[in-house]
């Protein structure tokens, strides 16, 4: 795992300001914990975007791949096209598989989804970051 430092209450009310919505409780704790990691799960490697940082040259370095960011390339990429609407980016495979969360009334949904680059399936996988967490500590991975 490749650690990103804590995210601040500030920090994530800025992030979601940007977003537009409010992140669920989870993933709010998830990134006060570690902002933004990568793990191994199901086979893959994956990156969970983290909030953006300016407290540091380094900090705006290991961030500039924040969630507004990348859920804003994603929009306008063809590939946007092809992502469930009303669904955010909250981490990606080396694959390019992506794990969203749905967006209810101006709120992220707790639950995560994976969507398949290859057939864009979408299947339920955790019903929030941390039992996904959960998950990858019991397939071998541990913080």
């Amino acid at each position: 795992m490749v650690a990103r430092g804590q995210a601040t209450e500030a920090m994530l009310r800025r992030e979601e300001e940007r977003l537009g919505v409010r992140l669920g409780d989870a993933l709010r704790r998830t990134l006060r914990w570690d902002n933004g990691f990568e793990l191994e799960l199901r086979g893959a490697l994956w990156v969970l975007h983290p909030v953006f940082d300016d407290s540091s040259r380094q900090a705006i370095a290991r961030t500039c791949d924040h969630l507004a960011r990348v859920n804003q390339h994603l929009r306008e990429s063809p590939l946007g096209e092809l992502v469930p609407e009303a669904h955010l980016a909250i981490a990606s495979s080396q694959d390019g598989d992506l794990l969203l969360s749905p967006v209810r009334d101006d709120a992220l949904a707790e639950e995560v989804w994976l969507w398949g680059l290859r057939g864009g399936a979408l299947e339920r996988v955790a019903g929030d970051v941390e039992e996904l967490l959960e998950e990858a500590r019991r397939d071998g991975w541990a913080r």
